[in-house]
């Protein structure tokens, strides 16, 4: 069966094809016998051929701007995401078609299966689709470790610590630079992923071609198996169709859905619980449900045997033609895929009814977030963890459930112990320092401290007083970059009545206490400098000194951890109370 297809030119035509072979190369496309009849089961290689043009382009695009190094690799992918024109498309579509082409090949590996694809003479071919199979899933794995993000970081470690436990699995750590993941590790498997994998999918599907034109495509498992015709060009028209589809499906998802996120940048120094993706989410469910002693080599094992059965069913069925005589080695398989599919669909669920799972997600997402913000305004050479190290509300917040919740509430959070101390929320604006000179006992100031008994309210300086002693307390925290406007006139007055009215139990630079109660001096309160000084020595005499019952973190924080939790409880300032915070009586202050 041969068929020509029009060939226009004159002499330059000949002179190439003369050199080339292309119009004869295609000619022989044209005429694959397939056996069957046209069909939808004949598709899935065109598709995957599309597919993998598609990921090759758009891997030129990413590689153009990637720059594979633990400390700068977040940002490159940052970068693509936000800045390069059409690159956070670019990056979509790219991880869409790596997924699509995946799903392609497994549909196209499974009507080979059904259909005796793997039987004499094409058992080179069912090769061949096996091998794409695995290089698509070690290029999928490997490209969504490169952005070297949190859950990419932690993937991976959870992988090679997999793979470690296999027998030989130590060789695959070893090859990829050691137990240490950094530039070493990053650097080879972008080296895979861009070079040595594709140069294999390439290689595949060319043989794949070759193989084509000397056995054409076998009829699909309910075919009328006498029934051949060319390629062209009916199929060639069904192909051309599916292809379509398919693409125009891959570029609408590239498009409207959030596939190709960027979590915040990886710490080796900070657990996140990652999971792996969807096409590995059985080998993860199946672990998770065995012993840990055998979890991890089960993981090796199934796969392994599996792909031992597949690459081996030629020599394996020696029966008759026809599904029924396919069926008992097809069927172990198809039984494999649903047991694997279903542990997959009940650790989602799992997981998705873990509380505290979806909480450590949730803070990752914020901390992605937050990373995003502060990589606009500039990444510094140090790279993004030191960007995100300097910053109050992702290091301070650190630092301060670390260090405070366990006495102080914040956002209506707090830690393991017994709150005893004031809530932060909203510490330093306006409305908190007014809650707190109305009714200091209440339970979210002083109340639980053991000597609120000591400032009583202070409802008798009169409402204009208040707010006096307020904006003159709110502008001494004041720094030249905050927003907002500060009353000078009513400052000046708050002063006044602060000297006048409060010094009997308080410092004011140094002068005052003439009751001897021990008050904080209020000379700089609630100041960038005053809270610093809380937090490293509350003991001292500006501070509360023998009132104080907060333990001193001077020792224990290094001086840049202490500037930054410093600026973040002083960012406090900028967010009002909670609702009910600011009297006892539970209402707000007029």
């Amino acid at each position: 069966m041969s068929v020509q297809l029009p060939h226009r030119g004159g002499s330059l035509r000949r002179w190439f094809e003369d050199r080339t072979g292309l119009g004869a190369f295609l000619d022989s496309v044209a005429s694959i016998p397939v056996h069957g009849g046209a069909g939808i089961g004949h598709a899935f290689a065109a598709a995957a051929g599309a597919l993998l043009l598609v990921l090759l382009s758009t891997g030129v695009a990413l590689a153009l701007e990637y720059v594979p190094a633990p400390d700068e690799a977040w940002a490159s992918v940052w970068w693509i995401q936000h800045r390069v024109t059409h690159g956070a498309f670019t990056r979509a579509l790219h991880r869409t078609a790596g997924e699509a082409l995946l799903v392609v090949l497994a549909l196209h590996v499974g009507r080979a299966l059904f259909a005796g694809s793997y039987r004499r003479p094409r058992e080179v071919g069912w090769w061949l689709s096996l091998g794409m199979l695995a290089l698509v899933l070690a290029a999928l794995v490997t490209g969504m470790r490169l952005p070297w993000d949190q859950h990419a970081y932690w993937a991976l470690r959870i992988e090679l610590g997999v793979a470690e436990a296999l027998p030989g699995g130590g060789l695959l750590g070893q090859m990829l630079g050691g137990a240490e993941l950094g530039r070493t590790v990053l650097s080879r498997m972008y080296a895979l992923h861009a070079v040595v994998l594709p140069l294999g999918l390439v290689a595949c599907a060319a043989m794949g071609v070759w193989i084509a034109t000397r056995h054409g495509r076998v009829a699909g498992p309910h075919s009328d198996v006498t029934r051949v015709e060319p390629y062209w060009p009916r199929q060639a028209a069904v192909d051309g169709a599916f292809v379509f589809v398919v693409l125009l499906a891959v570029l609408l998802v590239a498009a409207f859905v959030e596939v190709a996120t960027l979590g915040s940048p990886a710490d080796p120094t900070r657990h996140h619980p990652a999971r792996p993706e969807w096409f590995l989410m059985p080998l993860y469910a199946l672990r998770a449900a065995l012993p840990e002693s055998v979890g991890a080599l089960a993981v090796g094992i199934v796969p392994g045997l599996l792909a031992l059965w597949l690459l081996a069913l030629p020599w394996l069925d020696r029966g008759g033609p026809g599904l029924r005589a396919r069926l008992p080695w097809a069927a172990p398989v198809l039984v494999l895929f649903c047991a694997m599919g279903a542990l997959a669909v009940a650790s989602v669920v799992e997981d998705a009814n873990d509380e505290e799972h979806q909480r450590a997600l949730a803070e990752e997402r914020r901390r992605a977030e937050r990373a995003s913000e502060l990589a606009a305004g500039g990444i510094p050479p140090d790279g993004p963890l030191a960007m995100l190290a300097r910053d109050p509300w992702t290091r301070g917040r650190e630092l301060y459930e670390q260090k405070c919740n366990g006495c102080h509430g914040l956002d209506g959070r707090r830690g393991e112990g017994e709150i005893h101390a004031p809530d932060h929320t909203g510490f330093g604006s306006r409305a908190w320092l007014l809650g707190l000179l109305l009714d200091p006992e209440a339970p979210h100031y002083f109340g639980r401290t053991g000597h609120a008994e000591q400032m009583p309210s202070q409802r008798r300086l009169g409402e204009e007083n208040l707010r006096a002693v307020v904006e003159f307390l709110y502008a001494q925290a004041e720094e030249p970059q905050d927003p907002g406007e500060i009353n000078a006139a009513l400052a000046a007055r708050g002063e006044r009545v602060l000297r006048d009215r409060c010094l009997g139990c308080h410092l004011f630079r140094g002068e005052g206490d003439e009751l001897g109660t021990g008050g904080p001096d209020l000379g700089l309160y609630p100041s960038r400098t005053w809270i610093a000084r809380q937090i490293a020595e509350p003991g001292a005499r500006t501070q509360y000194g023998a009132l104080h019952r907060m333990p001193a973190f001077g020792d224990e924080l290094t001086r840049e951890d202490l500037e930054v939790l410093t600026a973040f409880v002083r960012l406090q300032r900028f967010r009002e109370p909670r609702a009910g915070q600011s009297t006892r009586d539970g209402r707000e202050p007029r």
